[in-house]
């Protein structure tokens, strides 16, 4: 079965409420607010999870309730009460072997969501403070050009849906790293226009947007992803997201690269994420000519 379309949409909700968030915001930074008004921002946007919070409740409880509800049958006219037990799936043994082939590809794949999602958070959160420091954006035009790169990101997502019928978790990574090493390029080199930021951004947030599921779905075709491997991706995403981040805004303080550094950074980390990635290529390649020879 192929995972990726439905990936693809699951993570395209992300973008969704990326997009709709700094258009939230926005208003509230405008020159004209006063700044004991920015508060309510946040406010209406922790508003907007109430109706998730309700849902999810809903369904825990019932979950809860019916897994202990007894169940009557009638047995050679005898009544049997039981209450529902939860049946644990085991896995089977080729998924519990820990290879070194299995472990050195989990390893490969979890550095490269690292670098990823770093990057993804990184370019996320800093768009706004760049485009203020670096080119002089007010503060609610610098919050549109952030929703811009997010719309961009949920349209990649959406998108990815049809594309990931038609082409494969592989051929999908290796334009969309393109694409993100062409667009913090463009970056780099017009870093003093106002015209190429907003470009950039679309373009980076069209070709990283559905890196993370498409890496999901070549992950799933190469191993069993078991709810302990996925714990391991999960981990190492987590890291790039607060480590990455970290270091961008620690190296754009004027006394060292200044606001360039983010789009440096950025590109150093595409550039070592694109070649996590070929070399996990290499291996796999490796590996199967490997089993070839060994069935001959």
């Amino acid at each position: 079965v192929n995972f990726n379309p439905y990936l693809q949409a699951l993570h395209g909700a992300f973008g969704v409420g990326a997009f709709l968030s700094p258009l939230i915001i926005a208003p509230f930074l405008q020159s004209t607010s006063p700044p004991d008004q920015w508060h309510y921002a946040y406010w209406l946007i922790g508003c907007l999870h109430i109706p998730n919070l309700v849902w999810i409740s809903i369904y825990a409880i019932r979950d809860e309730l019916c897994s202990k509800k007894p169940k009557e049958i009638t047995l050679e006219n005898k009544e049997v009460i039981f209450e529902d037990t939860k049946l644990e799936t085991t896995i089977a043994p080729d998924d519990q072997t820990k290879s070194p082939g299995k472990v050195l590809f989990l390893g490969l794949i979890t550095v490269f969501i690292l670098l990823y999602v770093g990057g993804e958070s990184a370019f996320g959160a800093y768009i706004h403070t760049y485009a203020s420091l670096h080119l002089n954006f007010k503060k609610d035009i610098a919050a549109y050009l952030n929703s811009v790169f997010w719309a961009s990101f949920a349209i990649s997502r959406f998108c990815g849906v049809a594309l990931s019928i038609k082409l494969s978790a592989i051929q999908m990574l290796l334009a969309d790293l393109f694409g993100c090493i062409g667009s913090m390029s463009l970056l780099l080199i017009l870093n003093k226009s106002s015209l190429a930021i907003w470009i950039g951004s679309v373009l980076f947030g069209l070709s990283v947007g559905s890196i993370y599921p498409s890496a999901i779905a070549f992950t799933e075709k190469q191993i069993s992803l078991t709810g302990k491997r996925m714990s391991i991706l999960s981990v190492g995403g987590s890291a790039g997201d607060a480590v990455i981040p970290l270091l961008i805004g620690y190296m754009i303080n004027p006394k060292l690269l200044g606001p360039i550094g983010f789009i440096i950074i950025l590109l150093i980390v595409i550039i070592s994420a694109s070649l996590i990635y070929g070399s996990t290529l290499l291996y796999v390649n490796f590996q199967l000519k490997k089993m070839k020879n060994t069935k001959k």
